[in-house]
């Protein structure tokens, strides 16, 4: 049995989120943050005042890679940290209004990179992949 590596799903997969992260990259020169850092942006506006945990999982990124990229934004002002009124031996992050207003600055620029990934492909076929994706995402997790 043969197997083509460069034909294999695991690989088209990779190249497609590389190439995406890159363009990403490229998109946020001459803003103050990362593609992970805008990732953790984006995710703190949907869900005010999250643990670092809880945002991890969003993300993606395990705990420790999280709490660096929270103290990145920290450092920059973009993100309060408060401790948890749940559980002291937490904290809970929330954007603050200088991150917020880089917030409304960054989806311009990921949704025109997005627009560029998928400018072939009819609303339907956005939606299955999606769609995919996602089931391939809980197949392994």
């Amino acid at each position: 049995m043969s197997y083509n590596y460069s034909e294999s799903f695991g690989f088209a997969l990779s190249q497609a989120a590389g190439v995406m992260k890159n363009r990403v990259h490229m998109a946020l020169r001459g803003v103050e943050v990362t593609p992970e850092q805008t990732a953790v942006i984006l995710r703190l506006s949907e869900n005010r005042g999250v643990s670092p945990t809880v945002l991890a999982e969003a993300i993606a990124k395990d705990k420790p890679t999280t709490v660096r990229i929270l103290a990145k934004l920290n450092q920059k002002g973009l993100i309060s940290m408060q401790e948890s009124l749940k559980d002291k031996r937490s904290y809970s992050v929330c954007l603050t209004e200088k991150g917020s207003a880089l917030q409304a600055s960054l989806i311009p620029i990921v949704e025109a990179v997005k627009a560029q990934a998928l400018k072939d492909f009819e609303p339907v076929e956005i939606a299955e992949f999606n769609r995919l994706l996602k089931k391939t995402h809980r197949n392994l997790v």
